[in-house]
């Protein structure tokens, strides 16, 4: 067998690295995973999860926001964070001599942040700008409505921006509180993939982040729940849209391989059924598609409709019929076979970008703490009978189960 190239090293305060060397490359994706997010805060400090990863970028007492920008992206690399759920990730993609700079950044701002008072007030601003953005395009909003119903009264479920309210009231003393609790060596992975000399990766790694202090994980696991809705909001839009889904299995599950198939025939693509027949055979909609996330504890299936409101009701039929198809066995053999050939194809199409590359290693080893091979991904996949397929959807996809928003135009 031959020997995995995917790495794993523990930092003397228990960082876990966990990396890949690709030596046919000039670029090195970094990422530092925090494990917090909006499931870790409370009614109290309700959107400092998010509003922390702003402050962070806001200047140490060597470097000033411009330079903490700058000094990535004079070299031609890419620094972006993002807070959802239940993480907060910090990455970097740069050419392969600036990895040592990537790392000093992040290091730097992870554990010397200013956060003095006038950046606080300021930042605050920024990010109710941003909550305003979200309000203001339905798209984005209706993801907040459902997620909250579906999920109440568990914190998780709550937006991840905050509120306007929430934020305006948020405290240094929170803020620092937060930061100081959450962003330690237990709640972080270190995730390394391109090309680098590994002893000189691990060494520099020690150098900066084995300072971080060590404290014990916090659980917060999702209460079960069952709640059933539908539900309707009207706005001063002209087009509606709609999100009609459920819970299902979390990240870790064996189900989970074959709901992804299962979605792919549904909602995933211009191949797909909902995008064959919502928007090309009848013209309902433009952007139509189906989704899932999986969590920790937890996973959510989702479709989305944007139409007329007109349309609405015939829409949300033609959904449950796709799915009412799949309970009663009728996917066919080709079907079957086009979905496990797309998915072997993101599958590896995925290796050729480091930061997917990345992001899978990250996934696996926090998940399952271990590592699939693409040839074993694919293998789950292809192994998937259509029996199993249509006991998948019994188990999950039952219309009955299933939630609704929507949000269309009261002007109409």
């Amino acid at each position: 067998m031959a020997k995995s190239p995917i790495k794993v090293h523990y930092l003397s305060n228990g960082i876990p690295v966990v990396y890949e060397v690709l030596s046919h490359v000039r670029s090195v994706t970094f990422k530092v995973h925090v494990g917090v997010g909006t499931r870790h805060e409370n009614e109290k400090n309700h959107g400092v999860a998010h509003f922390l990863e702003h402050m962070l970028f806001k200047g140490t007492e060597k470097r000033t926001p411009f330079d903490i920008a700058n000094d990535i992206e004079r070299h031609g690399g890419m620094f972006n964070a993002y807070t959802s759920k239940e993480e907060t990730v910090f990455y970097t993609s740069s050419i392969d001599e600036s990895l040592f700079t990537s790392i000093d950044v992040l290091s730097d701002m992870l554990q010397n942040s200013l956060m003095n008072d006038t950046d606080i007030k300021q930042e605050k601003n920024v990010v109710i700008e941003e909550i305003k953005g979200a309000y203001d395009n339905p798209e984005d909003i209706i993801w907040d409505y459902f997620i909250e119903e579906l999920l109440a009264p568990n914190w998780v479920g709550k937006p991840t921006l905050g509120t306007k309210k929430s934020v305006s009231k948020l405290t240094k003393t929170q803020v620092l509180d937060f930061w100081k609790t959450n962003y330690t060596a237990e709640n972080m992975t270190i995730v390394v993939v391109g090309n680098f000399d590994e002893v000189s990766l691990i060494k520099e790694l020690e150098h900066k982040f084995a300072s971080f202090n060590s404290s014990k994980k916090v659980s917060h696991t999702i209460q079960p729940t069952e709640n059933i809705f539908s539900r309707t909001y009207e706005r001063d839009i002209t087009q509606s849209h709609i999100v009609l889904g459920n819970r299902i299995c979390p990240f870790n599950h064996e189900d989970k391989f074959k709901l992804i198939l299962l979605n792919n025939i549904l909602g995933s693509g211009m191949s797909s059924r909902m995008f064959q027949n919502i928007r090309e055979k009848y013209g309902f909609a433009y952007n139509v598609y189906s989704s899932m996330d999986f969590y920790s504890d937890h996973g959510l299936f989702y479709s989305y409709i944007g139409t007329d409101e007109k349309h609405i009701e015939a829409s949300i039929d033609l959904v449950k019929k796709e799915i009412g198809t799949f309970l009663k066995g009728e996917i066919s053999d080709q079907e079957i076979d086009d979905v496990k050939c797309q998915t072997k194809g993101t599958i590896l199409l995925g290796l050729e970008s480091n930061s997917r590359r990345a992001d899978r290693l990250l996934r696996q080893f926090i998940g399952y703490e271990q590592f699939y091979t693409p040839e074993e991904q694919i293998s789950m996949f292809e192994s998937v009978s259509k029996s199993e397929l249509v006991e998948i959807a019994e188990k999950y996809l039952q219309p009955d189960t299933f939630s609704a928003t929507i949000i269309k135009s009261k002007n109409m």
